[in-house]
This record gives structure tokens, C-alpha cells and sequence, in this order.
């Protein structure tokens, strides 16, 4: 809730019923126009007492609204720009705004508390009874002349509220025009002020162009002569990288020749040294051939030998056999005779 509707639940409705904005209310809440109530008599007899927002035609800030309601505790310095006429309500009609919540009240309530004090005195008589139901008659009565009061209240209300709302309307308007005027005559101030603006800043930025222009031109000298000094300086440092490459080139053939020099005498010596690795392979060889022919007559002996041991050892077994078959033969032959 904001700041203005808080302020406006802490005092009276008859302070600001003048501002009381009824479109915007009934749009507000939609059951305005199901209840056969205007929106300013729905909100005194149902929007109050349900702490719903009263909308005012009044467009500033809470300084302002205490300005306007004449509030002397704050100032009222910007009262003028945001004044508007209030109506004057009439005092009985403020006496009964102020007396609502008692108009309210059911009327059967004395009626109640008279039958209690009846049922309280049980010696009272019938004309008791009687002026009971005339109490509450006359209480019922009563709160229809309340109610009767406060309609008319509220239709003069209404009333005021319609003729505030012409005079703030017009007032607005008068307000509007003349802002709009203001307005306009700041509008065109601006525009001078930015047209002149606008001079300087192109002349600034023309000035700002051609000190640009000079400075390219004169930075454009300056790359070229850089650029010529650059490209001697390249010319003589391509020369002495050519002499250095020259004489590197003329190093490199020597060290080639000298090279190829000391390969051919190498190749020369490896030659020589397979002749002579060849040479001694060969003589080896031939060694090895003649050791193995050695060898081979050595084992050829031992072979014919070992041969000949054992062709003896069988011609001694087979006449060992020969002559143990011929002394049995013997034997036999000696027996038989």
C-alpha cells in the first residue's frame, strides 16, 4: 500500500471525498455495479470498513496531498501548482459522515437490551411490553432517519464531488496549457541550444579533420623517408650477407675438396686393407685345409687300425671257437673207441 492511501485511512473521509475518483474505483472492483450503489456511497458504506484503496483525481506526491488537504504541520510551498477548489459540504452532512459507523448500527439492538432488562424485572406488567416494542420501533425509526440523512449526504456529496471535478478539470486543463506552453518555449530552447551546439561541434570537427589531414600527410613524409632509409639499410645489410655468403660458399668448396681428397685416400687404404684381410683369409683358409686333410689321414689310420684290431680279435675268437669244437670231436671220438 502506498504512502498517499496510508495517510488517507488516518483521517476523515470528508477531508478528501472531493478528490474522490468514482470511474477509477468501479473499475477497480467489480462489485460496485452489482450492488445498485454509486462508487462514492459503495466505498463510504463497504470500502472503508474492507481497507479498500479510495483512488483520487489528484496526480503528485504525499508533501503535496498534505499541501492540498491543508495540513499546517507540512509545508505548502508547491500548494499553487497542484490547488484545487474543494467544495463546502454543509455541516449536517459532515456530522453525519462523521456518525456512519453509528447509522450502521442494527436497530434491533436496543430492542434486545430493553427485552433483557424486561425479562431482568419480572414483576413489570404488560404495559412494559408495550413500550418496549415502541423503543424498538421508534430505534428502528430512527436509524431509517439516519439512513435517509446519510443518502441525502451522499447524493450533496456527490454532487460536490461533480463540481470539484469540473473546476479541477478545467483547472488541469488551464494547468496543461500552460505547462504545454513551457514546455514548447523549453522545447525550442533545447533546439537553439543544440543547433548551436551542433555548429561547434562541426566546426570542431572540421578543424579536428583537417589537423587530421596535415597530420596523415605529414606522418605519410615521415613512413616514406623511414622507408628509403629502411631500404638503404636493407641494401647494404643484402650486401654484406651476400660477401658473407660468397665467402662461406668459396670455405665450403675447400673444406668439399679437402674432403673428397681425404675420402679417396681412405677408400685407397680400405682397399688395401681388404687385399690384405683377403690375402691372410685365403693363407687360413688353406691352413684349415691342410689341418683337416691331417686330421682326416689321422683318423683314416686310427679307422684301419681299429679295423684291423678287430678283425684280428674275431679271427682269435673264431679259432678259439674252432679249436674247442675240434677238442670235442676229439673227445667224442676217444669215447666211442
Amino acid at each position: 500500500m502506498s504512502d498517499i492511501q496510508s495517510y488517507l485511512k488516518t483521517i476523515p473521509i470528508e477531508k478528501y471525498i472531493h478528490l474522490f475518483d468514482a470511474n477509477t474505483y468501479s473499475s477497480m472492483y467489480s462489485d460496485v455495479k452489482e450492488s445498485n450503489m454509486t462508487p462514492l456511497q459503495h466505498y463510504i458504506q463497504h470500502g472503508v470498513n474492507n481497507g479498500r484503496i479510495a483512488p483520487l483525481l489528484f496526480n503528485g506526491n504525499l508533501r503535496q496531498l498534505h499541501a492540498l488537504l491543508g495540513n499546517p504541520s507540512i509545508n505548502n510551498s508547491n500548494q499553487s501548482n497542484y490547488n484545487i477548489i474543494k467544495p463546502a459540504i454543509p455541516n449536517n452532512i459532515s456530522s453525519e459522515l462523521s456518525n456512519l459507523d453509528k447509522i450502521k448500527e442494527n436497530a434491533y439492538m436496543h430492542f434486545l437490551h430493553n427485552q433483557k432488562t424486561t425479562n431482568d424485572n419480572t414483576n413489570d406488567n404488560t404495559s412494559t411490553d408495550i413500550d418496549i416494542v415502541n423503543d424498538a420501533i421508534h430505534a428502528k425509526q430512527f436509524a431509517k432517519e439516519k439512513q435517509r440523512i446519510a443518502k441525502k449526504a451522499l447524493e450533496d456529496a456527490n454532487k460536490a464531488v461533480t463540481n470539484a471535478k469540473i473546476k479541477m478539470k478545467k483547472k488541469l486543463q488551464m494547468d496543461i496549457k500552460h505547462k504545454q506552453a513551457k514546455e514548447k518555449e523549453e522545447q525550442k530552447k533545447r533546439e537553439e541550444e543544440e543547433q548551436r551546439k551542433k555548429e561547434k561541434e562541426e566546426q570542431r570537427k572540421k578543424e579536428r579533420q583537417e589537423k587530421a589531414a596535415a597530420e596523415r600527410i605529414e606522418a605519410k613524409k615521415k613512413e616514406e623517408r623511414k622507408a628509403i632509409a629502411i631500404a638503404e639499410r636493407i641494401k647494404k645489410q643484402n650486401e654484406v650477407l651476400e660477401n658473407e655468403r660468397k665467402a662461406k660458399a668459396e670455405q665450403i668448396k675447400k673444406q668439399n675438396e679437402r674432403l673428397e681428397t681425404e675420402r679417396k685416400a681412405k677408400a685407397i687404404q680400405i682397399k688395401l686393407q681388404n687385399e690384405i684381410l683377403e690375402a691372410e683369409r685365403k693363407a687360413k683358409a688353406l691352413q684349415l685345409k691342410k689341418q683337416n686333410e691331417r686330421l682326416e689321414a689321422q683318423i683314416k689310420k686310427q679307422n684301419e687300425k681299429k679295423e684291423t684290431e678287430r678283425k684280428a680279435k674275431i679271427i682269435e675268437k673264431q679259432n678259439e671257437i674252432n679249436k674247442k669244437a675240434d677238442m670235442k670231436l676229439f673227445a667224442e671220438k676217444k669215447k666211442k673207441n
